[in-house]
């Protein structure tokens, strides 16, 4: 098995990586039953402590400050809804930008076990989106700039900036009106210029 350093969070930060981790092991082996070997078991107690406690509240800056106790990369006016679920095995590979919304139940996920792997990625929401309610993002992925995830989606690929996209899994329904009203200002703009 492996453990995930501190280094190795650091250059998927530095370099961009979405994907840290992709792991094999050995047939018979059950990697769920030995979760205790990535990550020190006493440092995911805590996690699973913090992600109980800020369960139950409601969006306010003291749950913001607690998830990044934890390592959660969260910006300024972030509003994240009860009953959320914040990755506690890695969490610190979770950054969301600022002016982001998380609806009611949803969870981001940082890695996910399957009968023969490991996949431990970053899942990253840039400045302006919406995720909505009880919706799951796998590891690896990116929400970018304006972009409106649908309620109860399962995100398992990025989603483009200025997108509307939902479903399971998602797909586009169509262009955000935050997208759609900065182009006609733009519009409106260049033609009082002329």
């Amino acid at each position: 098995m492996f453990h995930l350093g501190s280094d190795e969070v650091r250059e998927f930060r530095e370099n961009g990586k979405k994907v840290i981790k992709l792991v094999r092991v050995r047939n018979g082996e059950n990697p769920a039953a030995m979760w205790y070997k990535y990550k020190n078991p006493a440092i995911q107690g805590f996690n699973y402590f913090i992600g109980f406690l800020c369960k139950g509240l409601p969006p306010l800056e003291i749950k913001n400050s607690m998830y990044r106790l934890i390592g959660v990369k969260i910006g300024r006016n972030v509003a994240i809804a009860p009953d959320c679920i914040i990755d506690p095995l890695f969490p610190e590979l979770i950054r969301i930008d600022d002016n982001v919304i998380i609806g009611w139940g949803t969870r981001l996920y940082t890695h996910e076990f399957t009968q023969n792997t490991v996949r431990i990625g970053t899942v990253h929401i840039k400045k302006n989106s919406l995720v909505g309610e009880w919706s799951v993002v796998r590891p690896g992925v990116s929400i970018n700039e304006n972009a409106l995830v649908a309620a109860m989606s399962f995100v398992n690929m990025d989603i483009p900036r200025g997108f509307v996209e939902g479903g399971v899994p998602v797909h586009v329904i169509g262009r955000s009106r935050t997208n759609a009203s900065a182009k006609r200002r733009k519009l409106r703009r260049r033609t009082r210029s002329r």
